[in-house]
Formats: structure tokens, sequence, C-alpha cells
């Protein structure tokens, strides 16, 4: 059976509002709104729980990410940036958090580096304080890292 696509024109796009460009993304921001409500409905203040998380994650034997853009926007729940910390490949389950009020440069090293765990257990688990040296942050590469660095103006930090 021969496989059957169908492509409206512009004018029968006009008239069918479930096509329209318009209408797809008025649908895109209301899905958007209502997953991020979802996620977010327990939260945990990023700089009180990000240590604990990440040595949850780690003592699971997995690896911790953060992903702080989701449907092509920054994450942000009351207009504070927001990160969303999932723990791969751990050998026990480790609850995906929700962490909001999370400070801008802290966001934007979420986004543009690889590995950004150990730059958040470096600096709110006390490396900085007993003087240990900062880990190195790889940068985060590829045509999404690009893309989305300019359509948030952002610059590599370092």
């Amino acid at each position: 059976m021969p496989y059957v696509t169908f492509e409206a024109t512009e004018n029968e796009a006009e008239k069918a509002p479930l096509l329209s460009k318009e209408w797809r993304k008025k649908w895109a921001e209301y899905t958007r709104k209502k997953m991020i409500r979802r996620m977010f409905w327990r939260r945990y203040p990023f700089t009180e729980h990000v240590v604990e998380w990440i040595n949850e994650c780690l003592e699971a034997g997995g690896t911790p990410t953060f992903q702080g853009i989701y449907a092509g926007k920054p994450l942000k729940v009351d207009d504070e940036y927001a990160l969303i910390g999932k723990c791969v490949k751990p050998k026990r389950y480790v609850h995906p958090a929700a962490f909001t009020d999370v400070p801008e440069e802290d966001w934007k090293v979420s986004v543009l580096y690889r590995n950004e765990w150990k730059w958040y257990l470096w600096k709110y688990g006390g490396g900085r304080e007993r003087g240990e040296p900062e880990p190195e942050l790889r940068p985060a590469y590829g045509k999404v890292i690009a893309a989305v660095l300019e359509a948030f103006g952002l610059e590599r930090l370092k």
C-alpha cells in the first residue's frame, strides 16, 4: 500500500486554523507552559539542594546532567531561571530534580558547558572555601549550542 502524505497549500492552510503557523505557535506555547508547570510542581531551591542531589546521583553510580532549555526557550519559573537535573545511567533510580531560583551565571554554565556538575560541587560544596582549584569546564559543541548562543545572545564565559 503506498504511503500517502497531505501537504496543504498556503490557501488551504489559511482556511484550516489547525495548519496555520499562528495556531502552531500558540499550541507550542500552551504545551510548553503545561509541561513546565507539571515538571516544577515539586521545586527545590538550587543553591540549597544541588550538592545533595549531585551526591545522591553519584552514589547511585550515575552521571548528573542539567537541562536549562526546554522547547527552544530558557527554562524559567516565576521569571527566575530554572534547571532540570537528570541522573544518567544510575544503578538505582534517582528522581529527576526541578531546581528553581538558579543564578544566571550557573544557568549559563549549564547551557554552555559539559560536566558542569563538577563546577557546582566546587562552588556550592565547599571546594572554593577549602582552596581547591576550580574544575575545568569543557565547552559544549554542536549546531544546537551554536543556535542557543545566537538565539539568546550569549557568549562563552571563558
